[in-house]
């Protein structure tokens, strides 16, 4: 079996005919075709397999795309300490 062909965002934008702004304003509200996160940071990696490139363009209203894994991290700040409380 042959390994999907990842595509970076410039790549995976030029593909589908959007900019990769678009593509990365996606990614971040879980909208349109599935990537790959390849770390956890932030500003992680993202690379889009073809096959999901294409299965998008043929229909993108009809595409379901899957939520995030619960691997992927949120980043959640700490909680502010209120003035009066010092330890």
């Amino acid at each position: 079996m042959d390994a999907p062909e990842l595509l970076g965002r410039q790549e995976a934008a030029r593909l589908i005919g959007v900019a990769p702004a678009t593509l990365r304003k996606w990614w971040s509200a879980n909208r349109g075709p599935r990537g790959v996160k390849l770390s956890d940071k932030p500003q992680g990696k993202v690379l889009y397999p073809r096959g999901e490139l294409v299965a998008w363009s043929r229909d993108p209203l009809a595409y379901e795309r899957s939520t995030r894994p619960a691997t992927v991290p949120r980043f959640n700040p700490p909680p502010q300490r209120r003035g009066g409380d010092r330890g």
